[in-house]
């Protein structure tokens, strides 16, 4: 019997041995796992730093990609990994990278010349040195990261009127040369025609020219009274859609509180245009949408109508460009005149999202 209890003694002991063993590896992995993320997300903040730094100065029409470098790599001095600064051989000018970068794409995306591109990708390497696991035999630990930012805007909205804005109106209503198109709006410009609460036309008459202010240029498409359709007949990035047509939807889009018939668009969306006036059905639209009565009547109903700026013809019809989406209250209509007000230029709805064609105000964003 007692031969038999230290016969099992010598095994307990050979068991505590190997468990210490097993243990003493699982806590080193897990320290130094622990490490390599913490070492791994420092390394993506150098390359989102990086990334949005170079992509600010596309914005801001920076030529020269080596300016746009140099700015961007002086990032690396503030963002360290752990506690150390990245040299060149980590990350460098050649890691920088500008691409065209689409909502709908996938990595990697298409390199491009600094002029044409939409974004830029940064990468960084990172060698972390394990701590704990050299017991084992294992040293080193090759690390990476990517990011990428991008030029653009928040990009869809989901709330629209079937109507929208020529762009030329819009530089008339400013006092400004309506085919200065190349202009962009400025801070100072949206808040004139907000604070001073200046009507907007968003559906016109075949006689319309002036809107009561002085508002509303000639129409710039034949035979478009700024009605269009919706859900946009192409998308920004190329891939079709599916329009409805037809008075019917035209009028309930129009009443339609909900904005469920309409769809999602963005800007660089494009837009078929309606033909002809749509008298009957811009009138019970809105006097659903208003609850008004006769052939002029006051409103206050918050509405989301596009501006557009660039066109193109096709074989079947005439699509306009969205360059600005708007937020506007609708105030009130006379005898086809559909008439607004601005309260906010926005290309973004509480469900967010980002597109690579710049709205009001061009932004920036991380999009990887």
């Amino acid at each position: 019997m007692m031969r038999s209890i230290r016969q099992r003694r010598g095994v307990t002991l050979v068991l505590v041995a190997l468990l210490i063993t097993v243990l003493t590896g699982l806590t080193a992995f897990g320290v130094d796992f622990s490490r390599m993320y913490a070492a791994r997300a420092q390394l993506k903040v150098v390359t989102d730093a990086a990334a949005l730094s170079a992509v600010t100065d596309l914005a801001k029409g920076v030529t020269d990609k080596s300016v746009a470098d140099a700015r961007a790599l002086l990032l690396r001095r503030t963002n360290l990994v752990e506690q150390r600064t990245l040299t060149d051989d980590e990350m460098n000018g050649n890691d920088i990278v500008p691409v065209r970068w689409s909502r709908n794409a996938v990595a990697p995306f298409p390199v491009v010349a600094w002029r044409d591109a939409n974004a830029v990708q940064v990468t960084a390497r990172y060698t972390a040195n394990w701590l704990l696991a050299r017991i084992f035999g294992v040293t080193q630990k090759r690390l990476s990261a990517t990011s990428v930012a991008a030029l653009g805007s928040p990009w869809q909205s989901h709330c629209f009127k079937p109507w929208a804005i020529p762009y030329t109106n819009v530089l008339a209503t400013l006092g400004r040369t309506p085919t200065d198109t190349s202009y962009r709006l400025t801070d100072a410009d949206i808040a004139l025609l907000r604070d001073n609460r200046v009507p907007i036309a968003f559906k016109v008459t075949s006689g319309t020219v002036d809107g009561g202010s002085g508002l509303v240029a000639s129409i710039p498409v034949g035979g478009n009274y700024y009605a269009v359709r919706f859900p946009p007949v192409q998308y920004a990035d190329g891939s079709p859609g599916s329009t409805l047509a037809g008075g019917k939807d035209y009028r309930q889009a129009i009443a339609d509180p909900t904005c469920a018939m309409t769809g999602t668009a963005a800007v660089g969306d494009w837009l078929d245009i309606e033909q002809g006036n749509k008298v009957g059905p811009t009138l019970q639209g809105v006097r659903d949408l208003c609850g008004g009565t006769g052939q002029k009547f006051s409103c206050n109903v918050n509405v989301e109508v596009p501006i557009w700026n660039r066109r193109t013809t096709t074989s079947a019809s005439t699509w306009v460009q969205i360059l600005y989406i708007g937020a506007f209250t609708i105030t009130g209509y006379d005898n086809g005149l559909v008439i607004g007000r601005l309260l906010s230029l926005a290309t973004s709805d509480p469900g967010g999202g980002f597109t690579p064609y710049p709205g009001p105000v061009t932004t920036t964003a991380l999009v990887q």
